[in-house]
């Protein structure tokens, strides 16, 4: 068995949900190999510790508090209506101690003879039940932490070079996993690759896709470079020269941009990379977070 292949096999192995003769083929890779040993054993910790996380309780008047908000918004809808229009609201509200709240508008438009005709609005998308990764370093790893309301299919895929689609078709996948609630899920991940990479996170029924950039682990120069690049790339140059890890969270076509990275900073080689995509980014953890 190779090293990355037993990588991909350490959560597995740690919750004992290996087959026999797989998790032997691993212990055995383990026992045989002293830098997956070493990996292993800061796996654990990592894992451990964010096991022990405590879990976090919905508030009580969450319920009033989410009313509050949709009754405001509401209010706020029918203060901008332009003159001429008569605002008729619905609510739909539904769910458990994480509701999921829909609220419908239907306008009126007054006729020049009286009559009103009807106008549809459109309804805001539903909460979903499911939520993206939270990203965080420990300990010299990136983690992924998962958590989901109902049964949730979870898909991790690495590199790619087709940005047509997010993730990209000819990414390679890591793992493919469903989540049962109320159990977290907790991916460690480490590039030891010489060049960056990016980690991507699909969760079911979530329309943004998570891509996790890990700077390379070999100190290689780059020559300043000038013009249109894909934000994707852009990421990945910016993460490899600033060695830096960024938690991109994505949706629809990947903007082109233009950069200039002849003796950027940090935050003007992000500044100039995300202007005009309608991303922006701030740093929190350790980590750059594109929103």
């Amino acid at each position: 068995m190779k090293c990355q292949k037993a990588k991909e096999l350490f959560s597995e192995l740690h919750e004992q949900t290996l087959s026999g003769g797989l998790k032997q083929t691993v212990e055995r890779h383990l026992f045989e190999c002293p830098v997956c040993q070493e990996d292993y054993r800061a796996f654990k910790v990592v894992y451990d510790q964010i096991g022990s996380l405590p879990s976090v309780q919905e508030p009580e008047d969450l319920h009033e508090r989410i009313m509050r908000r949709v009754d405001r918004a509401a209010w706020d809808r029918k203060q901008a209506a332009p003159a001429g229009f008569l605002w008729l609201r619905s609510l739909a509200f539904a769910g458990v101690a994480a509701a999921v709240v829909g609220v419908a508008y239907v306008g009126y438009k007054q006729l020049a003879d009286g009559t009103t005709q009807a106008v549809p609005v459109p309804v805001p998308a539903p909460v979903t039940q499911a939520e993206l990764p939270v990203v965080a370093r420990a300990n010299g790893w990136v983690t992924l932490q998962f958590t989901a309301r109902e049964s949730t299919e979870i898909l991790l895929r690495e590199g790619g070079s087709d940005y047509s689609a997010l993730p990209p078709e000819d990414a390679l996948q890591l793992q493919k996993r469903t989540l049962e609630p109320p159990k977290r899920l907790t991916i460690p991940h480490k590039n030891e690759g010489p060049r960056a990479t990016v980690v991507w996170a699909v969760v079911e029924g979530v329309p943004k896709v998570t891509a996790v950039f890990l700077p390379g682990a070999a100190d290689i120069g780059f020559e300043p470079w000038e013009g249109e690049v894909g934000l994707i790339e852009g990421l990945l140059r910016i993460c490899d020269e600033h060695s830096v890890i960024i938690d991109a969270q994505l949706a629809g076509a990947v903007p082109v941009s233009r950069m200039d990275s002849a003796g950027a900073s940090l935050q003007d080689a992000l500044d100039r990379l995300l202007d005009g995509t309608g991303y922006t980014w701030e740093e929190s953890g350790g980590v750059i977070r594109i929103r």
